[in-house]
């Protein structure tokens, strides 16, 4: 009779919730999974916003609550701080109408949430620097985009390409 290796999965904090025991397969087949659903709602956000200027309020908030599930799952509760650049984004771009608007500050909160602190900060930076680049084109080529800059758009690829460099050390 095989008797099938098991580890405990402990949380941060200890006192949060009592340790879990799965093996390595079942957290990473958890940790792919929330990693693909996750991705899958930042392109939905990502075409909403180019293609209506609008993200839905449950999208985001659904993307929130697959991030919450990540931190859970993973145990990384330092995660919960990658707001943190949201909140500043809020406090430095917006403007009430004018700046950035509020779909973009949530979506990036989400997107902090799921990444983390630490590695959000290229994530946005990214989104920024793309935004930027094709902003400056299309002002050299004399178009622009109807009602400003979509940054979920850049921002949900962005993410989305780094949910992807994930996937790939993962896999090797």
């Amino acid at each position: 009779m095989e008797t099938r290796r098991r580890i405990a999965i402990t949380t941060t904090s200890g006192f949060l919730s009592p340790p879990r025991c799965l093996t390595f397969q079942q957290i990473m087949m958890v940790e792919f999974c929330l990693t693909l659903l996750f991705s899958t709602g930042m392109l939905a956000a990502a075409l909403s916003d180019l293609e209506h200027r609008r993200v839905a309020n449950g999208l985001i908030i659904g993307l929130a609550i697959t991030a919450a599930a990540w931190i859970v799952v993973t145990g990384q509760w330092w995660n919960a701080a990658g707001i943190l650049p949201a909140a500043l984004l809020y406090l430095l771009c917006y403007k009430g109408g004018r700046g950035i608007g509020g779909a973009d500050i949530k979506l990036a909160a989400a997107t902090g949430l799921f990444h983390g602190l630490f590695d959000v900060l290229p994530v946005l930076l990214c989104a920024c620097v793309v935004a930027l680049a094709v902003e400056l084109a299309m002002r050299l080529f004399k178009t622009r985009h109807k009602g400003g800059i979509p940054l979920c758009f850049y921002l949900g690829l962005s993410s989305i390409t780094f949910c992807a460099m994930q996937l790939a050390q993962i896999r090797a």
